[in-house]
């Protein structure tokens, strides 16, 4: 039976597979916050391209025109997550797998609390501390070269 599959019992001894089950449930969690962020780092990336296509273009025929349709269509930007946004989603991922990887003991515990304090730089840098912005960008690049050394390490599993 898998982890994700047992309903924990008072007494019974499902009770002491309920790490294993959290931590699951956790791990999916962090997907969803994972392809949340992927969606909207595509979405934000790929309008503001387009954007500037746009008001490049339409500078040359009326500069008028093209400051105002810059303004909404960076306010369109804004909303789906630029300045931001993607940053608080990606900070929670942050902090949801990181915790999922403290319960099941499933990376080094320096990593894991890098990725804690990488999410939570990333939270305070949108909601307070502007400055922190600097230690989120640097704590992911650090994060994501460390999580590809311990994997490459790693002996693959085998299928049997």
């Amino acid at each position: 039976m898998s982890a994700s599959l047992v309903v924990p019992q008072r007494g019974s001894m499902c009770s002491r597979r309920m790490p294993a089950y959290r931590s699951a449930v956790l791990a999916q969690a962090a997907t969803i916050f994972t392809l949340i962020w992927a969606v909207l780092v595509i979405v934000v990336g790929t309008l503001s391209i387009n954007d500037l296509s746009t008001v490049v273009k339409l500078h040359g025929e009326n500069p008028a025109q093209a400051a105002t349709v810059w303004l909404t269509l960076d306010s369109v930007e804004t909303g789906l997550g630029a300045r931001g946004g993607e940053t608080i989603v990606s900070a929670l991922w942050f902090l949801l797998l990181s915790w999922a990887a403290l319960r099941s003991r499933a990376l080094p515990r320096l990593l894991i609390y890098l990725g804690v304090v990488t999410g939570v730089a990333g939270i305070l840098s949108v909601l307070v501390l502007t400055a922190l912005e600097a230690v989120y960008g640097l704590g992911l690049i650090i994060w994501f070269a460390w999580l590809g050394i311990v994997m490459l390490r790693r002996s693959p599993v085998s299928a049997a």
